[in-house]
């Protein structure tokens, strides 16, 4: 079934650079307990705008352990209808539909006083690791925290008063590298190597959110620095994956009841009581796919950070594009991520309903 929507009524909404803006929104009495949250989870709006809907998913930027409104902040995109809708049309006062909280990209260490943290910001990757960073400090969670924030200048700082106030706060804790594209160049390995000089592996955990190719160099550096897979955690902020991808060495292969290889012609799912059929092809992921048709199968995110698209597969061969938030449990039932699933076979059967 479909995550219900709820209202919420934007309460404030500040400017932090030229094209980012921090919306804040107010939880109706009668739904306050859906609306508990955990760090750096995210919300899914949904938004009627010129008579069509949109759904868009932004992190949250609030941390649940300061008793703040939930607040979310939204970059400018280039054409971006919800964006800039957002940024220009949205006034205080004004209600929005969202779902309740979802993600799990937050996860403390067993052994938390020991380690300290890196956050890897990229951008408006800033929002989520800003949830973090205030979790972590106020409520003394970590050792120490280091911040390195990449932007292309310093028009582009997002929340700079309130990171700075923070590392006021804090001196001896918490510490903020900037890394300016225009006047240092972009964030490399050997940068990455000597911000990281003094840290030991074994004793850090590590937080990357912005574009998909910054945290995917980032995080085979940090391997390559001994560091182990699982103190790496990544908040994807890729709405809709590339077109037409192969499997790689991230990509999880499931397998059910046998289906001829080759190319795809046909999608059968379960949704909503109802069997549906429909032509398949290797260029959109299973999700997309239905949304094309006009069917309204379950979905939040659509970047592997949440289950609401979770499906079992019954018959032919896919591959996912990532494990995401899947435990092995999930992999050893057959149970998939439509949102970042593609068919290698003729027929694939998915089942919403009955998982």
């Amino acid at each position: 079934m479909s995550i219900p929507y709820y209202p919420l009524k934007l309460i404030k909404k500040e400017f932090e650079t030229e094209k980012t803006c921090s919306f804040y929104f107010k939880v109706p009495e009668d739904h306050k307990k859906l609306f508990q949250y955990k760090t750096a989870q995210f919300l899914t709006f949904r938004f009627y705008i010129q008579g069509k809907e949109y759904i868009r998913s932004y992190s949250l930027a609030s941390s649940p352990f300061l008793n703040e409104n939930l607040m979310t902040t939204v970059g400018k995109v280039e054409q971006g209808v919800v964006s800039n809708y957002m940024l220009s049309e949205l006034k205080e006062g004004d209600t929005v539909e969202s779902q309740i909280p979802l993600g799990e990209f937050f996860h403390l260490p067993k052994d938390l006083k020991s380690k300290d943290f890196v956050l890897f910001a990229g951008g408006i990757g800033i929002t989520p690791l800003f949830s973090i960073l205030k979790t972590t400090l106020e409520t003394g969670l970590a050792r120490k925290i280091y911040l390195i924030f990449s932007i292309r200048s310093l028009k582009d700082f997002i929340y700079k008063k309130n990171l700075k106030e923070l590392e006021n706060k804090f001196k001896n804790q918490f510490q903020i590298k900037l890394i300016i594209s225009e006047s240092h160049g972009r964030l490399n390995p050997d940068k990455i190597t000597k911000l990281l000089d003094n840290l030991e592996p074994t004793k850090t955990c590590f937080y990357l959110c912005g574009p998909k190719d910054y945290m995917t160099m980032i995080s085979k550096h940090l391997l390559k620095l001994g560091n182990h897979k699982n103190s790496i955690y990544t908040e994807d902020f890729n709405i809709i994956p590339i077109r037409g991808p192969k499997p790689d060495e991230d990509s999880i292969i499931f397998n059910a009841k046998q289906s001829s290889e080759g190319e795809p012609k046909i999608l059968k799912s379960f949704l909503n009581g109802e069997e549906i059929e429909i032509p398949l092809n290797r260029e959109k992921s299973l999700l997309e796919q239905l949304i094309d048709q006009g069917y309204n199968p379950p979905f939040s995110c659509t970047s592997g950070s949440c289950m609401s698209c979770m499906a079992r597969l019954k018959e032919g061969k896919i591959f996912q594009l990532q494990e995401g938030i899947l435990d092995e449990e999930n992999i050893k039932n057959l149970e998939i991520l439509s949102c970042q699933c593609y068919p290698l076979s003729e027929t694939v059967h998915i089942d919403y309903d009955n998982l």
